[in-house]
């Protein structure tokens, strides 16, 4: 697992497509799996980022925050889901990359891939190209 103690987000998922016509629409299903520490509630928050330039400039494309929530005050890392799926039109004919970002609700032990003590689990990013 990893330890994404941070109010910031983190970014340990991400994948890129090349869309062949401009029109084209992309279908981006993202899901992580996350634990959290020894603190009564915190919240994972999640959101899905595109990037499109060479610069690396990430724009925020899902709409509000995908949260789960829990609390844990016996450190056992429960085990918590988010799932993230969005149509884009990224109007683009390259290489569009897209980011599943997450960040925890204060600087107290969040985890990615992690489903319960010790677990070990894989967070996914499908892209699937949609020809208009």
């Amino acid at each position: 697992y990893t330890n994404i103690s941070s109010t910031t987000y983190s970014n340990p998922l991400s994948q890129a497509i090349t869309p062949v016509a401009s029109s084209s629409k992309v279908l981006v299903i993202a899901t992580a799996n996350h634990g959290i520490g020894n603190e009564s509630v915190v919240k994972v928050q999640a959101k899905i980022w595109r990037v499109t330039d060479a610069a690396g400039t990430e724009d925020a494309i899902a709409i509000g925050d995908l949260i789960c929530a829990g609390s844990d005050a016996t450190n056992n890392e429960a085990g918590r889901s988010t799932v993230g799926i969005i149509l884009d039109s990224p109007n683009e004919t390259n290489a569009v990359t897209y980011k599943y970002v997450f960040r925890g609700s204060s600087a107290n032990a969040t985890y990615y891939n992690n489903y319960a003590a010790g677990g070990q689990n894989t967070g996914t990013i499908t892209l699937m190209e949609i020809l208009a």
